[in-house]
């Protein structure tokens, strides 16, 4: 369950009919782009919740919300993710204290920001970057197939693999890789969410020298002696040794990885089956194929790094060993800049119509805000929870850490 109150897969909510512009499907667009804002590194401006104002809801959840809010007397907007304290179990708090942590030592470009954290009466609060253009499970729906052409996903799966990358090196496993968590900024570039199943290793790994086909040493810091026994993430992206409970290390982000650059380019799960059942046997054993027939053209190296990245053998799986650096130098990668990528325009720029423009997000009607405009500082108004949310938060409970 997704405490950032992004709409899932498995939501009800039909779609709002808001087209994602521009449908981008052939490289990418000339003209200027928006450049992604800078982490500041001086101290953090003094706030309190009552800054904030309220300007749309954008997400709904379980337990949580997410608004567009605007700082009072700025022009600066921010999300906010606000959770009611009457529905968070013993487990969830645990999550959600986990993320706080996760957040407040990440400073990356590709990684949403904590800019400030709130506790009301009645709510815990995050306030974040805020993405204008949505995230990519919406994104991709409102493409042709549901898919991005080779050169599209190739750009968005290699500022993800610059997200993951940071986030190792810092020993955290992400563990919950899928469009719904990727963003979408207003500069076009990408932006990893929803830490809350995330997990900082304990043990402190020390840098390792990998040496390069070209005569050049690198230093890769990968969390080599992390392991975990949680079954934790989203079942049709959950890793083979998740499910068999033997204990996962890093590599499940690489696994993660394979099944998001399949979903880019074929616009469906490599392993959709009509029971979970069936789609955990599918997983284990790693059963899945390339459509025959398919909108655009997928390339031999496209598909060959999909299957390194869905080997079963968590320690033959490419990634596995010196982590990004491998997938990096694999051939799909061969014309992309790694180092210049967040400086490069992005295929697909969000068009808004001012900075309080939602049209990327679902399209919620007034009666479905159920947070008070004081963000609960001084009125009692609590999430409630349908009969089917209230059995979703109960399984979410297996989700331990």
């Amino acid at each position: 369950m997704n405490l950032s109150a992004d709409q899932s897969r498995s939501s009800d909510d039909e779609d709002d009919g808001v087209p994602i512009r521009p449908h981008t499907t052939e490289g990418v667009t000339n003209g200027p782009s928006v450049l992604l804002p800078v982490i500041p590194t001086i101290k953090k401006r003094k706030a309190v919740t009552t800054d904030f104002k309220k300007i749309a809801l954008i997400g709904r959840g379980n337990i949580g919300r997410v608004y567009l809010a605007q700082k009072k007397g700025t022009k600066e907007f921010y999300s906010l993710k606000v959770i009611g304290k009457k529905l968070v179990t013993q487990n969830k708090q645990r999550h959600i204290e986990s993320e706080k942590g996760i957040l407040e030592r990440l400073k990356h470009p590709f990684i949403v920001h904590l800019e400030w954290d709130f506790e009301t009466p009645f709510y815990y609060i995050f306030v974040m970057t805020y993405c204008a253009g949505g995230d990519f499970w919406r994104l991709l729906n409102k493409q042709p197939g549901n898919c991005f052409r080779e050169v599209v996903a190739k750009f968005y799966l290699a500022e993800i693999i610059c997200a993951l990358e940071y986030l190792h090196m810092e020993g955290v496993v992400y563990r919950d890789l899928k469009p719904e968590n990727i963003l979408l900024h207003e500069s076009g570039h990408i932006m990893l969410s929803d830490f809350d199943l995330s997990k900082h290793s304990d043990v402190e790994d020390h840098a390792r020298i990998k040496s390069s086909l070209f005569g050049e040493d690198e230093v890769v810091v990968e969390p080599s002696n992390f392991r975990s026994n949680s079954f934790v993430g989203t079942d049709e992206y959950l890793a083979p040794e998740i499910i068999a409970k033997d204990g996962h290390s890093a590599s499940v982000d690489w696994w993660t990885l394979g099944v998001l650059m399949y979903e880019f380019l074929y616009g469906c799960n490599p392993f959709a089956a009509s029971s979970i059942q069936e789609t955990y046997s599918k997983i284990q054993k790693g059963e899945f194929t390339f459509p025959k027939m398919h909108r655009y053209k997928v390339s031999k190296d496209a598909k060959d790094l999909i299957k390194e990245l869905l080997d079963v053998d968590s320690e033959d799986r490419l990634g596995s060993k010196y982590g990004a650096s491998e997938i990096k130098q694999h051939d799909f990668f061969s014309n992309i800049k790694f180092a210049l990528i967040r400086n490069m325009t992005p295929p697909i720029i969000p068009r808004l119509n001012g900075r309080r423009d939602t049209s990327y997000f679902y399209q919620y009607k007034p009666y479905d805000d159920d947070v008070p405009d004081d963000w609960g500082y001084t009125t009692e108004q609590s999430i409630e929870l349908n009969t089917t949310e209230f059995r979703s938060l109960q399984q979410d409970e297996i989700k331990t850490q």
